[in-house]
Parts: C-alpha cells; sequence; structure tokens
C-alpha cells in the first residue's frame, strides 16, 4: 500500500521535475559552474551552515522543547540561505515577502515556525563560524516540498549572509541521455555533492514496502491469534455446546436455528478479532508514519473493512465447522450420556 501510493504520488509530478541535486559548490567555482550547467534549467541558492541558538534573545534549547522535532532541529546543524525573490512552490501566508529591498529579514516555513513557537515579528538568532547574525520574522511561508526544487525552512534578505562563509546548492532534472554529465561534473568540481532523488525514492520505496509488509503481518497475526483462540474455546466447550444443543433441539429448535445462533455467536466473535487487528495495525501504521518517517497519517478505511468482514466471516465459517458436529448427533443420545 505505501509502495502503491509512492508510486502514484510520482506518477503525478510535472514533467522536469528535478531529479538530482548538487551541493558543495564553492564560491570561487560558482560563475563556471553555472557555464557547465548553463543548458539546464536551474536555480543556486548560497546556503550558510550554523546553529539556530535564540528567538527574542531567549535562548533555544532543547529541554524546553517537549516535541521531539523540535529537539532535533536544535542538536543539530542548520542550513541558512537567501532569496531577493520568492521561489517557486512557496506561498505567503502571513507578512510579506520583501527580500529585494528588506534588510535583516527572515522569512520562516509555516511548519517550521509551529514547531519552534516562531511569530510574526520574533527576532532570530544564528552563530555561523565565529559569526553571530540576528533578523526580523517579515513572513511565513507554506512550502511545498514535494517539487524537488531547492527550499529551506528560513529564507534570510541577501543582506544577512552577504558576508558569511557559504557554498551554493542547486537542483535540475537531467535525462537519461544526459547522464554522462554528472561524472564530467564531479571531474571538473571535485567538492560538490551529488545526490541521485531516484535512488533515493528507490531506498525509501523499499524501506516503506518493509515497513507495510510487517504492519500486514501484524494484522493477519492478530486474525490468525483469533483463530486460535476460538479453536481452543470450541475445544474447551465442546460437550458444553453437545449438551446445550441437545437441549435447545428438545425444546423444538430446529437444525436451522441452532446453527443460525452459532453462526451469530461466531461471527460477533470474528468482527471483534477484526476490529482488533485493525486497531493494531493501524496503530503501529501511526507510529511508524509519525514518530519514525515523520509523515502525516491517513487512516486506510480498507483495511477496517477487510477486517472486519474478513473477521467476521472467517472465524465465522471456523466456528460453525468446528461446532457442526452438534447437529449430527440425536439429542436423545447426548441427553442420556449426559445424564448418565
Amino acid at each position: 500500500m505505501a509502495m502503491l501510493s509512492i508510486n502514484t504520488w510520482q506518477d503525478r509530478l510535472p514533467e522536469g521535475t528535478p531529479n538530482h541535486f548538487i551541493i558543495n559548490i564553492q564560491a570561487s567555482d560558482l560563475e563556471r559552474f553555472e557555464t557547465h550547467t548553463s543548458t539546464l534549467s536551474n536555480q543556486f541558492y548560497p546556503m550558510a551552515v550554523g546553529r539556530f541558538i535564540a528567538i527574542n534573545n531567549e535562548p533555544v534549547l532543547a529541554e524546553n522543547y517537549t516535541n521531539n522535532r523540535a529537539k532535533r532541529f536544535i542538536e543539530r546543524t542548520f542550513n541558512l540561505s537567501s532569496a531577493s525573490t520568492l521561489p517557486a512552490g512557496n506561498r505567503i501566508i502571513a507578512g510579506s515577502f520583501q527580500h529585494e529591498t528588506a534588510q535583516q529579514a527572515f522569512s520562516v516555513e509555516q511548519g517550521f515556525a509551529e514547531t519552534m513557537g516562531i511569530k510574526l515579528g520574533d527576532t532570530l538568532q544564528f552563530r555561523i563560524a565565529d559569526q553571530t547574525i540576528s533578523g526580523q520574522v517579515t513572513s511565513l511561508r507554506a512550502v511545498q516540498w514535494d517539487r524537488f526544487e531547492v527550499n529551506f525552512f528560513i529564507l534570510a534578505s541577501p543582506d544577512v549572509i552577504a558576508a558569511l562563509p557559504k557554498t551554493y546548492v542547486t537542483s535540475f532534472y537531467l535525462p537519461d541521455n544526459r547522464l554522462a554529465l554528472i561524472p564530467a561534473l564531479i571531474h571538473d568540481f571535485p567538492s560538490i555533492t551529488v545526490i541521485n532523488v531516484e535512488s533515493l525514492l528507490k531506498q525509501v520505496r523499499d524501506l516503506m514496502t518493509r515497513a507495510t509488509n510487517a504492519v500486514q503481518y501484524v494484522f493477519l497475526f492478530t486474525l490468525l491469534a483469533g483463530l486460535m483462540v476460538l479453536y481452543a474455546a470450541i475445544a474447551a466447550s465442546h460437550e458444553e455446546r453437545l449438551y446445550e444443543g441437545a437441549i435447545l433441539r428438545t425444546l423444538g429448535a430446529t437444525r436451522r436455528q441452532v446453527l443460525l445462533s452459532l453462526g451469530a455467536e461466531f461471527i460477533t466473535l470474528g468482527i471483534l478479532a477484526g476490529i482488533l487487528a485493525t486497531l493494531t495495525a493501524s496503530g503501529i501504521a501511526y507510529v511508524l508514519a509519525e514518530s519514525i518517517f515523520e509523515l502525516p497519517y491517513q487512516f486506510n478505511i480498507w483495511i477496517g473493512v477487510i477486517g472486519v468482514i474478513g473477521g467476521g466471516i472467517g472465524i465465522g465459517l471456523a466456528g460453525i465447522l468446528g461446532t457442526y458436529s452438534i447437529l449430527q448427533q440425536p439429542p436423545s443420545a447426548i441427553l442420556q450420556k449426559g445424564g448418565s
């Protein structure tokens, strides 16, 4: 299911979506690199690496956050970039993006702002190498991350990182018949790092397929456990069910009525087992999505439908077959045996 959704999402990407990223382009090599890639539709962004240290002069400390994602942002290095115009795939949702004329301005991605508790008008501070820089949040942005364009959580006005040590990053679409350009670029620019998005997607696809299979195995295991418990219950109560069935038939119940009562009992047990299997599998899927893959979780209604219907039919049939012998013996023989 996970692999199917990834494939469907990938098939919907527009033609020419970037499939390669290149980072660590040195500032001294930028002009020559642009010449080498002039036939590609790409844009270069500066990237300064440092630490996010304060909001409104209050130190940003991991112990002040309960959100694990926020703690990871604080504990790792932070990539800061700048742009004079709003990049494609970005939309302003609060404030205004005036980086072409603004000074000491920051534009923050809305998800990052919510995670870190950043609001419009806040002052942010970063430590880049031996320099401390600061600026005011003048806008919040919604970013289409699935466009595979170069994007950053925070974009500064160009003056903020003009004098900072930095490298450049770019992304572009490279058709299969031009893949020979990559080895040539690596040869001419040894410092660069090339990231092949298609190779990464294959790894993600494989990983998520394994995770999906694990969840499905848990789902099936729970249903099988329900069958085993049912079998044990039937075996333990076989004599009692024989006696109850004989009494019901002696009192006038037909075979069909006894069979329907047994079916209703076991189908109900099967439905409960299906609900349990669905909740267990969905709970594990939620933990995997939210805590490990950091993806929004979406409940698959078909898991519930298959669990309830499959459990009801499967366990219902198994229960009826396991107790069918009740209807094959004469009530008088069973009652005489029970009485003796």
